[in-house]
């Protein structure tokens, strides 16, 4: 996972300051492979970024937003809520404002 503004990654020399993860989840990963021989890449992500020590309990107060790791709409401005609001509504009306109008959000 790069982080905007994270600094450069070397490959080559093996250094990856962007993507590091603390040495204690490094350890539930290293158990979770000696216990079970392999881990799925899910495994992997969630213990990397959710276990103790994990890259989201790390500490940093911030992680999401526009210093953290990702900005999206939401997070640019309060208007976007109202906009995407306004654009269900004309499509319920277009639709000839059906008695049920399912909205599901993906992500």
């Amino acid at each position: 996972m790069l982080r905007r503004g994270a600094g450069r990654v070397n490959l080559a020399a093996g250094v990856y300051p962007a993507v590091a993860m603390g040495r204690e989840a490094e350890g539930h990963v290293r158990a979770a492979i000696e216990a079970k021989g392999r881990i799925t890449f899910a495994e992997f992500m969630s213990l990397a970024l959710y276990a103790p020590g994990g890259y989201y309990t790390g500490g940093e107060a911030d992680r999401i937003g526009a210093a953290g790791d990702f900005f999206t709409s939401p997070h640019a401005h309060p208007a976007f809520g109202a906009l995407i609001a306004l654009q269900l509504e004309q499509m319920w009306r277009l639709l000839g404002s059906p008695e049920r109008f399912d909205v599901v959000e993906a992500a």
